[in-house]
């Protein structure tokens, strides 16, 4: 059984890596833009080469393949939703001021209502719309400033990369 733990696309870090046999020649693994590469080598015939797209992963988990049977089984990924009620948990948990939990919240609140997606992971795969409902739904520069900031706050609280808001940020701050 091969099992990976709390892979971290940010950081570029995994936790751990855990194999079930012995007779495991070589392993290799190498991080993409958003992608995690695993190589398995095995009496010196590769045996897996899985592509893990990031997702917020905490555990991904496979069988290793029995001896007899040299071939590639697929990796069970156990899709993680995360509602609305987890992130302000989150949120409340991690945030030590209360009136700026409170604020990064209601921000994220509204995304969530305009969008009406259940999950909080497809809700922030979303970025490019988040920040055009953002800067159509708001006028003045401060206030589109501040709700990218709480957005992208949640966006470091869940460890997801965001490139494009990080950089929209830098345009309204002027960095």
């Amino acid at each position: 059984m091969i099992k990976i733990n709390n892979i971290n696309f940010t950081q570029k870090t995994i936790e751990s890596i855990q194999i079930d046999g012995d007779d495991i020649k070589e392993i290799n693994f190498e991080f993409h833009e958003r992608a995690f590469k695993l190589r398995i080598i095995k009496d010196n015939q590769e045996i897996i080469e899985e592509v893990i797209e990031e997702k917020t992963i905490k555990d991904v988990v496979e069988e290793v393949i029995e001896p007899e049977e040299q071939k590639e089984k697929e990796v069970i990924q156990e899709p993680k939703k995360l509602s609305i009620g987890e992130v302000k948990k989150i949120i409340y948990d991690t945030i030590p001021k209360a009136n700026t939990a409170e604020t990064y919240f209601r921000t994220l609140k509204q995304v969530y209502d305009n969008f009406k997606e259940n999950d909080i992971y497809e809700l922030l795969k979303k970025e490019n719309e988040i920040i055009e409902y953002i800067e159509k739904q708001y006028e003045k520069l401060s206030t589109i400033k501040n709700k990218l900031c709480g957005i992208y706050k949640v966006y470091s609280l869940l460890n997801i990369e965001s490139i494009v808001l990080k950089s929209k940020i830098e345009h309204y701050t002027g960095g």
